[in-house]
């Protein structure tokens, strides 16, 4: 029997913001750009469109795959912001109940805890105690550090806010932090997710402090933090008074006044692009900028690296998804290194260090690092032990 249309739910898509949904001429440069066709060919952008043109069923699974990477959209040759289209088809399933339940837990999370970890938002404050950071004050205070979810309460990540802040206090940058009982995620991974209500939410709250306290620059650790306050927000509530950058810029444009240790022989060092600070941003020069001033460092690039980068499978909703081990993209990123004998990957995302450390773990590959770009620098200070 011949599969009936339901156009009902194509409208719903268009009505949640897929309006470019009728554009799609199924071409497949999507499917054969995506990175998931490494590692299977279950996963077609291509098929999942079709699908949601016709309103057939038969996506709802495989949409949760989509990590936002971006590599399809700047390869569409109708110009179609295909990250925004796979949003608005998870909308629906987001108001159904229809989705993962590793993702309903998250989307729960936030909405009770302003947090996507299933956190108590006291738990920020732990991360503060061997620290003791300066809080953020209005009129004395130029920069506001805005600190990544997975950092403040993950205690395995919690030396990349000790990391940047340490770098920070030696530059003599004037800065503070957000009192850790009101921090909230940026809602990145929400908004992708396509949580509106969750969104909005986080994005509401922190835009309101921002202005009470009289935030114009602000300093973001992660890629995911930095692509939300600079644009989500932007396009959300027209926040475009407020200067954005990546700690990683400033950290590149003031490497010169670091001192590093010396090393007997050389290591070989590569870098990962995280996808929300290369694609999306264009932000590739600066961390290899920041490796390549250490003097003991032989930088190697991966096969696929800058615009070519692979995916670590984090984004947008990725980090909290069952991918089988043969399918996981970060296993990838592992190989490649292998291939160019590299000692150590840096990168500048929380989520990739995540991502690639458990594959790291996974593969055993006991000999290979994964340092996030700050705790790389900090290590290879001269007066750091």
């Amino acid at each position: 029997m011949a599969e009936i249309p339901f156009l009902e739910a194509s409208q719903l898509i268009i009505e949640a913001g897929g309006k470019e949904l009728t554009l799609c001429y199924q071409c497949g440069t999507c499917t054969t750009t995506c990175p998931w066709h490494h590692v299977t060919d279950q996963y077609s952008p291509r098929r999942l469109f079709r699908l949601a043109q016709f309103g057939f069923e038969g996506y709802e699974e495989l949409i949760w795959r989509c990590t936002s990477c971006k590599a399809c959209v700047d390869r569409c040759p109708r110009g179609i912001d295909l990250i925004e289209l796979i949003k608005a088809m998870r909308a629906p399933l987001v108001e159904a109940g229809t989705l993962p339940s590793t993702i309903r837990s998250v989307l729960s999370s936030i909405k009770v805890n302003r947090n996507p970890w299933s956190a108590d938002p006291e738990e920020r404050k732990k991360w503060t105690e061997k620290i003791d950071p300066p809080l953020f004050e209005k009129g004395k205070t130029e920069y506001l550090l805005f600190t990544c979810c997975l950092p403040d309460i993950d205690t395995r990540f919690r030396k990349i806010n000790h990391s940047s802040i340490t770098l920070l206090k030696k530059l003599g940058v004037n800065f503070g932090i957000l009192p850790p009982e009101k921090a909230n995620c940026c809602g990145d991974a929400v908004r992708k997710l396509g949580d509106f209500e969750g969104f909005s939410l986080l994005a509401d709250s922190n835009i309101s402090l921002f202005k009470e306290l009289g935030v114009k620059k602000i300093i973001t650790i992660s890629p995911h933090c930095y692509n939300a306050i600079k644009k989500d927000y932007a396009n959300y509530k027209a926040l475009k008074d407020i200067e954005v950058i990546s700690i990683v810029q400033l950290l590149a444009e003031n490497i010169d006044k670091f001192e590093f240790k010396e090393k007997d022989e050389m290591v070989k060092v590569t870098y990962h692009d995280p996808c929300y600070l290369g694609r999306h941003n264009q932000i590739y020069e600066e961390p290899r900028k920041i490796i390549k001033a250490v003097p003991w460092v032989e930088f190697v690039e991966l096969p696929h690296n800058r615009a070519e980068s692979i995916c670590c499978g984090g984004g947008s909703g990725g980090i909290w998804m069952e991918i089988p081990k043969e399918e996981r993209l970060a296993y990838l990123r592992i190989e490649e290194a292998k291939e160019v004998d590299a000692k150590i990957i840096v990168t500048a995302c929380p989520y990739c260090v995540n991502m690639l450390e458990d594959a790291r773990l996974g593969l055993s590959e006991e000999s290979l690092e994964i340092k996030e770009i700050t705790q790389f620098l900090m290590e290879a200070l001269k007066d750091e032990a």
